[in-house]
């Protein structure tokens, strides 16, 4: 996103077990969100989920929270088994997922 977008992405962290990271509006802190999944794309959707959702008047608050019970979609980083302390996910993306998921 460029620094002139209306809403902006900053701080983003990915870990195996969540995303989180802060929203922008208009250059000022308008919510820090998260959901239980290690996708960093999701959040640039989830984002504009929320700039849609915020212009018919959903709280930030009700954002957060309604992202925070986000369930990914069937075979997207999903544990299949861990073999000899190999992990082995089931992922139709096209981008490796973060380390140290494998």
């Amino acid at each position: 996103m460029k620094e002139t977008s209306d809403w902006r992405i900053t701080n983003m962290q990915v870990s195996p077990s969540k995303t989180t990271w802060k929203v922008l509006r208009s250059g000022k802190e308008w919510a820090n969100l998260n959901f239980p999944s290690p996708a960093n794309t999701t959040s640039s959707n989830a984002t504009a989920a929320a700039a849609l959702a915020a212009n018919y008047g959903i709280t930030a608050g009700e954002i957060s929270a309604a992202l925070k019970t986000f369930k990914s979609v069937k075979r997207r980083l999903e544990v299949k088994a861990v073999v000899n302390g190999i992990t082995i996910v089931d992922d139709f993306a096209t981008t490796p997922p973060p380390s140290p998921v494998l």
